[in-house]
């Protein structure tokens, strides 16, 4: 118990010490030119007040004067998903303890285990008739708690679903529109025409792809292709880049230019000149394996940062040129794992604001790690409850509040509108800021809607190449020979066609772009310790 409060109080003369960049935050978001929101940084101090009581830490009942209010904090606190709950959980007390709110009371419950048994738990909660829920985190338990719930009891959950919102229960996830749709506003703003998705078969995957194709044909840009992949399944994602790289027609193309030049060489009886430029020609084409352009100059990831960055490598390996294909991301990349890799050197994605760094020290100073999103989105559903419950806020207020993880308003339906950032890998370790987050409302964000999570059909891409386009030969020496003019998934043959004036040019190829051998170690999530707050109710049921 004494090593427990000797914790919250260190806890606390640090962040009283941690004060000035969010306040700063704060001051310019709140400035006249600016909607006025609630905000939900840091307070500026929070050691006055801090009263401790010497309960036992078996003791789960804390006695209030007035009327108490009860949040119920609803967490995978146990099984495969504890990891991710116990980081959560450790957010949302150190909003708590920073806000040290009067007559709330807080309690901790598991939702963990099988269906029957999530089912059960939330049952029990909701007949203990909470004033504030937040949680759950996943779709399936947001149904079921929407359901069982009373309209009028408000629940901040982590879903990113929009079909299971509604009816008072809210979600603080980013919606994987807002990810696309932002990026592919950049795609069309550096002067993107087609654009190549690829995205892993998940559920997630399946949203993401439904957004993408959604905001693609909000911006009247075209899609070339959209292929799946199984994530972390090197097998699939190397067949995937094979495929839409249009690898095999493009080879075979090259290779047929070079059985031409080859054999007007051995058998054409060539003049010098002649001889000299197709010996040109055969070396330049020697230097790759494919020739032609690609039908899209864009390419789209819709998965995480490391599946990204293998397709990525593959891509290259498979000629799909820097020079001519611009690589795009979304939020899923906002990792560094991709912040010093080579081959998506150039490329951009959309990313929330950077979390605040005094929240970061605090919070890894108590859980020996660096948050994530899910624990900063943790914090600011803790601080906008207390506020609710206070009468600070409301949580459909068209100005919005701002928090950890930048500007986001609620809408009635459940779903929210988050501000997003665009950043550019650099290969340096630290991706630059390209176009700041947008720290208002007065204008509209986006112009699409959370997607349906069904899964959209695969487009393959549609794919002519003729091999006599990058040779350079006379009229008379094309009458002599047929090629076949190639295309994906199937072949035509016809004649080469006579051009009506000059030489055949041959198109130069780039390579440029060596490959990159990707690293395949994600980050193993390490234990999450368990810390207490006294003098407000803190129970796991």
């Amino acid at each position: 118990m004494f090593i427990r409060i000797f914790l919250l109080m260190s806890i606390c003369v640090f962040l009283a010490a941690c004060n000035g960049g969010s306040g700063q935050r704060a001051r310019e978001f709140l400035s006249p030119q600016n909607v006025p929101v609630v905000a939900t940084q840091m307070p500026t101090d929070i050691t006055q007040d801090f009263n401790m009581s010497v309960a036992s830490e078996y003791e789960h009942e804390f006695f209030y004067i007035g009327d108490v209010r009860r949040v119920a904090a609803l967490l995978p606190l146990n099984g495969a998903n504890a990891a991710l709950g116990r980081g959560m959980q450790s957010s949302i007390e150190i909003a708590f303890i920073q806000k040290q709110p009067q007559n709330i009371s807080l309690t901790f419950h598991d939702i963990s285990g099988n269906h029957n048994e999530r089912a059960t738990a939330i049952q029990n909660i909701i007949l203990t008739a909470p004033d504030f829920i937040i949680g759950p985190v996943f779709a399936e338990d947001v149904e079921l708690l929407r359901r069982l719930k009373s309209d009028r009891t408000p629940a901040l959950t982590f879903t990113s679903d929009a079909a299971v919102l509604g009816d008072n229960a809210f979600s603080v996830a980013l919606f994987p529109n807002q990810s696309a749709e932002a990026i592919i506003s950049r795609i069309r703003m550096n002067g993107g025409l087609s654009v190549l998705i690829l995205a892993p078969d998940t559920k997630a995957g399946h949203m993401m792809a439904n957004s993408a194709l959604d905001g693609l044909r909000s911006y009247g840009i075209g899609t070339s292709g959209l292929y799946y992949f199984k994530e972390g399944d090197m097998g699939s994602m190397k067949s995937v880049a094979e495929t839409a790289s249009a690898y095999a027609t493009r080879t075979a193309a090259a290779k047929r230019a070079k059985e031409v030049l080859s054999d007007i060489l051995v058998n054409g009886n060539p003049t010098p000149s002649e001889r000299a430029s197709i010996n040109a020609q055969l070396e330049r084409l020697n230097k790759s394996d494919t020739v032609g352009s690609l039908p899209f100059d864009s390419v789209l990831f819709l998965g995480n940062a490391m599946d990204s960055k293998a397709i990525a490598s593959f891509l290259r390996y498979f000629d799909v040129p820097s020079g001519q294909v611009r690589f795009y991301g979304t939020a899923m990349w906002d990792s560094a794992e991709l912040f010093s890799d080579l081959t998506l050197n150039g490329s951009e994605y959309a990313a929330l604001p950077p979390i605040s760094p005094e929240f970061s020290n605090v919070y890894e100073s108590i859980n020996n790690r660096a948050p994530n999103r899910m624990n900063s989105m943790a914090y600011d559903a803790a601080m906008l409850a207390i506020s609710v419950l206070n009468g600070g806020a409301h949580l459909t207020n068209p100005n919005g509040f701002m928090g950890l993880d930048g500007a986001i308003r609620f809408n009635q339906n459940g779903t929210n509108e988050r501000a997003i950032q665009i950043m550019r890998l650099d290969a340096s370790g630290s991706p630059r800021e390209i176009t700041r987050a947008q720290n208002h409302f007065i204008s509209p964000i986006y112009i699409t809607n959370p997607p349906m999570t069904r899964r959209p059909n695969e487009i393959e891409i549609d794919y002519v190449i003729n091999p006599g386009d990058y040779i350079r030969i006379s009229s008379e020496r094309a009458s002599q020979y047929k090629i076949r003019d190639m295309r994906t998934g199937r072949v035509r043959q016809t004649p080469i066609p006579t051009p009506e004036s000059g030489p055949r040019i041959m198109l130069p190829e780039d390579d440029s772009d060596p490959f990159v051998d990707p690293e395949f170690a994600p980050n193993q999530p390490g234990p999450v310790d368990r810390t207490f707050i006294d003098g407000v109710e803190m129970v796991i049921r």
